[in-house]
């Protein structure tokens, strides 16, 4: 069974959280997210995994994308204080000009959530 995930979109003063990650021998920065475990619905993994990577409790706003693999939410802080999970290496708020921190797959759902935006503000 293909593993889901979920992440979350958590925007303050146009800056995006964002964690450092280390995996598979790459370093890289990445929206806090993880595994939907089982009996979850995706929404609650996202709530969790923020909480678990980040400290923020948040609550789930709106779907910005949902593929067979990957479910995206914009996420509100609702309580908590940033606090950095263990296995993590940083944590940050990004802004779209730190070019440095930004890779292919962040930039493609950074894509998405712009055009989720455009379209909802037409409406």
């Amino acid at each position: 069974m293909k593993h889901m995930l979920a992440s979350g979109l958590v925007i303050r003063d146009g800056r995006f959280l964002m964690v450092k990650q280390n995996k598979h021998g790459r370093i890289f920065w990445n929206f806090p997210g993880g595994h939907i475990e089982q009996g979850e619905i995706p929404e609650e993994a996202c709530i969790r995994e923020i909480e678990e990577e980040t400290g923020y409790r948040v609550s789930i706003e709106e779907c910005v994308s949902a593929s067979p693999g990957k479910h995206v939410f914009i996420a509100r802080i609702i309580s908590g204080n940033m606090k950095l999970e263990d296995k993590l290496l940083d944590i940050a708020w990004v802004s779209e000009s730190e070019e440095e921190k930004w890779d292919n797959k962040t930039l493609e759902i950074l894509e998405k959530y712009k055009a989720f935006m455009d379209n909802r503000n037409e409406q």
